[in-house]
């Protein structure tokens, strides 16, 4: 249906915006029902910058989906223990399925680890998000002083409090072992171009293909939450093709890989690091 693609959602933005199209719940789901990829702009002849104009939209809707809602609360309730360290290797919760590898891998980087959600979900879903500030103000008071992120959609939040880096900026600092698999590797949203090419030049002593084209699996949680049927059929999208392969999945995001691995056969980045 034309609603579901970049131009129904545009459509429907400009609706909103010149009071044609009145706001209700389908209207919601509509603009709601996009996992801002950024797949389509790439694919887009005339560089429309999509995924801005469905933000906007959104930061304009007065109405929560219920389960929006809901992830909402839950994110604002949740309760960290922040530890008093000076290096923080910060991680999203679902990481915890590779606790052991963080872990290791923290104990690398000479740095305490922490799995904390830093509310981006609120933002994408188009309400404001007090979290990260409430995180910032706690790690100050805790004298945390340097944080390395493996999530990409937290690190705008914290780059002006504190000395902030991904851990794909220090993987020159690692060594991997594919085990002699063939991966496929999944590129997550936010990772730009250039850093998608150094990230791959770091992985050249693994067997790696690249997908027939970029596919988003449907991990970030408001929309796994919201449009669960979806996200299990984008899911299953990504590994079809490796199961038609006879490949393994490869995955840069612990979000990537906790929704991913409930559907087939997938390893993270950070479960192939050896050591320094």
């Amino acid at each position: 249906m034309e609603v579901d693609s970049p131009k129904g959602r545009i459509m429907i933005s400009y609706g909103l915006l010149t009071k044609e199209i009145a706001e209700d719940e389908s209207v919601v789901r509509a603009l709601q029902r996009c996992a801002l990829c950024g797949i389509c702009e790439k694919d887009c002849p005339s560089m429309v910058r999509i995924v801005d104009i469905i933000k906007a939209a959104r930061n304009d809707l007065k109405t929560l989906l219920p389960e929006h809602e809901k992830l909402i609360n839950e994110i604002k309730n949740m309760e960290f223990s922040i530890p008093s360290a000076k290096k923080i290797f910060f991680i999203p919760p679902e990481g915890k399925l590779m606790e052991k590898e963080i872990k290791k891998i923290a104990t690398m980087l000479d740095a305490t680890p922490l799995y904390a959600n830093c509310g981006d979900a609120i933002e994408r879903i188009g309400k404001e998000n007090d979290v990260a500030e409430r995180l910032i103000e706690q790690m100050k008071n805790a004298g945390v002083e340097e944080i390395i992120f493996y999530n990409h959609d937290c690190m705008k939040y914290f780059n002006s409090s504190f000395n902030v880096k991904s851990i794909f900026d220090i993987l020159d600092e690692f060594s991997f072992d594919g085990d002699g698999k063939e991966y496929i590797i999944h590129r997550p949203a936010g990772i730009s171009d250039e850093e998608y090419e150094k990230i791959k030049s770091f992985l050249s002593p693994l067997k790696i293909v690249e997908p027939e084209k970029d596919k988003c699996c449907g991990c970030r949680e408001e929309f796994r939450k919201a449009f669960p049927q979806e996200a299990e059929k984008m899911a299953y999208d990504v590994i079809n093709e490796a199961n038609s392969k006879n490949m393994v999945v490869l995955t840069l995001s612990p979000s990537c890989y906790s929704h991913l691995s409930k559907y087939g056969n997938v390893v993270d980045i950070v479960q192939l690091i050896n050591g320094k």
